[in-house]
């Protein structure tokens, strides 16, 4: 018996000098030298042009701005660009002039080859406005920066549109269709949002129409898919200022009756 307890014991004690031995080569390893890693870094950059538009918006403001020192257009411009580029973007503003650019937007935009975005800028100063090309492209890095020198250019060609209110759209034919429409869309001008839920059909999707609203009539309720319909309404507003207005509604046939899935512009 005493035999048999000495194993017991010895094989014990090695049992400890192997965990020992475990946890010192796991402190060693943790306070080692620091190690070569393959990792990288990864940057996420998000699907929205929102960061392109605000360089380019940014861009444009410090070009068209300056004072009766040059030197201040340069200075708002060089985070722009890089040392090799001509100061100022290459504008120099006639000797003693001054320009303050009052209000940006973007006017239009077109994608390029490899990753290259085009906005037209429309930028008002002294009561002109200027439209500028200025294209963007995304760095490595995540950021963004100029992909040439800006271009002066005109406005977007505006062309009149051939006909509003669906003209060339059938009607609506359905009796119970067009009464479920014309109830929905008083409550949806009028802004009754429980009367409207009446006729919602389940996960139905519903644009917030602007408050204050009253519908004045439904001039017309055009066909302009299987379930897309557009209707021309006419609102009027607090001021009583009148308004005739699209809005695209989409039905659904839902256990008998027709139910609104969709309403926005």
């Amino acid at each position: 018996m005493w035999a048999v307890r000495l194993s017991l014991s010895a094989a014990r004690w090695v049992l400890y000098l192997l965990a020992m031995v475990c946890v010192a080569a796991t402190i060693r390893t943790e306070f080692a030298s620091p190690r070569s890693s393959s990792r990288s870094i990864v940057v996420v950059r998000s699907s929205s042009d929102a960061a392109e538009r605000y360089v380019a918006l940014r861009f444009a403001r410090a070009y068209l701005s300056w004072s009766r020192n040059p030197a201040n257009q340069e200075n708002d411009v060089a985070p722009f660009i890089s040392a090799v580029a001509q100061p100022g973007a290459g504008l120099t503003p006639a000797p003693g002039t001054s320009q303050q650019v009052t209000w940006t937007i973007v006017a239009a935009e077109r994608r390029e080859p490899a990753g290259v975005r085009d906005y037209t800028i429309a930028a008002d100063a002294g009561g002109i406005v200027h439209y500028i090309a200025v294209a963007v492209e995304a760095g490595r890095d995540g950021g963004y920066s100029l992909a040439r020198y800006p271009a002066l250019i005109a406005a977007p060609s505006v062309q009149p549109a051939s006909a509003l209110g669906s003209p060339a759209l059938p009607a609506v034919r359905n009796a119970a269709v067009a009464a479920v429409l014309d109830r929905a869309l008083h409550n949806y001008v009028d802004g009754s949002g429980v009367n409207l839920a009446a006729d919602l059909a389940p996960g139905a999707v519903v644009t917030a129409i602007a408050p204050g609203l009253a519908l004045q009539s439904v001039q017309k309720l055009a066909v302009e898919s299987a379930r897309g319909i557009v209707a021309t309404v006419t609102v009027s507003d607090r001021q009583g200022d009148t308004f005739t207005l699209d809005y695209e509604v989409n039905v659904a046939e839902i256990g008998g009756r027709w139910e609104i899935t969709q309403i926005g512009p």
